[in-house]
């Protein structure tokens, strides 16, 4: 009732308010410029993922995005009319690179900064040239300062998807201290903020000290992916990186492979512990059963997806974890870490701590063995996955906007009773002299 009073005051025209367009639950013709860093089918991790799904489901919402992006390599299509691709310079850094990686070390401070000034140059061109946006939509630290000047240059609401911190990044261990302050200046400036989860929106309140109340939780979906044909196949699928918890995946493998021999432990991907993740293969004997695939392609990726047994995600630190949801849409048991976010919403799978390898082994031999367990999750766990949609991201991210509209709505209308007040008051003085003059001549006529 309070939305509708609202909408109501714009209706009769008590105060001019041209964003707020909502028709029969819908907004129609809003302009959102979401300013990322990868889309596919470029891809490095679930951000491209998420923007994927986020634009296409806004677009289909009758929301017109504008999606700014590094030109790379890979041509980046849209199949949407609403939706429209800006490719802006170019850019040799992954979205999760950091400083520390060798082959960017001179320039990644640079780079970073050049794609964002390039963003904000192309911004104001789209908006000269087709007209002004609503909102401004980033996502992590790397797209923060140019949505900052954005916001202060031209005066539009922006709006901060955060999909991981730099605290999980470094998987708690010696966060960089630069990541965290642009960070904390992007949130502090931001006028509502998207957390991927409540663990998420914890770590944005106590380590970046933001208010609670301008953050909102909404969890990211999946694209089911096809089951395949069944192999006794254990699959790690992410980022070899101190974040994804990889080596307590192979400290797992051996032990499984004590009751289970034939088994083969797929890690799928790349990163900087690759080198030292072949070592420990090494080292605990089991290079013959473990295989490293290096980079997937997006096809690669949903076969091995269907054909394995047993997903595991035992990241160290996990905002959410699409990769979870990804494998359980093909038919795959699950066992994730109890600190991904995915886990605070999620049901139907198995949850350890990351780096209990022992409990982590003894579930994976569960669901081998055992198939009744390995059915009721796969079951259970494709009913559940229907509830994981885009189209319900994008509903609840035009929540936010529109909240945020309200709160732009009820700022502006207490900021007009406060002139209204101030008028009449003003009104009041000016009458009281002119008053005491008539009263005056009028005793003076008298005498």
């Amino acid at each position: 009732m309070k939305f509708e009073g609202k909408l109501r005051e714009v209706e009769l025209g008590l105060i001019f308010y041209p964003q707020m367009r909502i028709l029969n639950g819908v907004m129609i013709n809003m302009k959102i410029a979401m300013i990322g860093w990868e889309y596919p089918p470029f891809k490095a991790g679930g951000l491209a993922t998420h923007c994927y799904g986020l634009t296409r489901s806004l677009s289909d919402k009758n929301v017109k995005v504008y999606f700014f992006m590094p030109k790379t390599k890979h041509t980046v299509n849209s199949d949407r009319p609403n939706l429209v691709i800006k490719e802006v310079g170019e850019t040799e850094i992954f979205p999760y690179d950091r400083p520390e990686d060798k082959a960017l070390a001179g320039n990644f401070f640079e780079e970073v900064h050049r794609y964002n000034q390039l963003v904000v140059a192309k911004v104001k061109a789209v908006a000269k040239a087709e007209g002004k946006f609503d909102f401004i939509h980033a996502h992590d630290w790397l797209t923060m300062e140019a949505a900052t000047i954005l916001k202060e240059d031209l005066g539009i609401p922006m709006v901060l998807t955060i999909h991981s911190t730099e605290y999980d990044r470094s998987g708690w261990l010696d966060p960089n201290q630069w990541f965290i302050d642009i960070e904390r200046k992007g949130m502090e400036k931001a006028d509502g903020i998207i957390a991927v989860s409540h663990f998420t929106k914890r770590v944005i309140v106590e380590k970046y000290g933001i208010n609670p109340e301008v953050i909102s939780v909404v969890h990211n979906a999946v694209y089911p992916v096809p089951e395949g044909k069944k192999q006794k196949i254990v699959l790690f699928l992410g980022r070899l990186t101190i974040q994804k918890g990889a080596e307590f995946f192979l400290k797992a493998a051996r032990k499984v492979l004590d009751y289970e021999p034939d088994v083969r432990f797929v890690v799928a991907g790349v990163g900087d512990m690759l080198p030292r993740l072949i070592d420990q293969a090494v080292d605990l004997g089991i290079s013959n059963r473990v295989i490293f695939t290096g980079r997937l392609t997006e096809d690669e990726v949903k076969h091995i997806y269907g054909i394995s047994s047993v997903y595991i995600m035992p990241s160290v630190s996990e905002p959410f974890g699409i990769t979870a949801l990804e494998a359980i849409s093909a038919g795959t048991p699950t066992i994730a870490s109890k600190t991904a976010g995915v886990c605070e919403t999620f049901n139907n799978c198995l949850k350890v701590d990351f780096w209990d390898s022992d409990e982590m082994a003894s579930k994976i031999i569960s669901l081998l063995r055992y198939e009744s367990l390995r059915r009721t999750l796969t079951e259970n766990g494709k009913q559940e996955i229907e509830l994981f949609t885009w189209d319900n991201v994008a509903g609840k991210t035009i929540d936010v906007y529109n909240g945020m509209d309200i709160a732009r709505l009820e700022k502006q209308l207490k900021e007009r009773e406060k002139i209204y007040k101030w008028n009449q008051k003003l009104a009041s003085r000016a009458y009281e002299p002119t008053l005491t003059l008539k009263t005056k001549k009028m005793r003076k006529s008298k005498c």
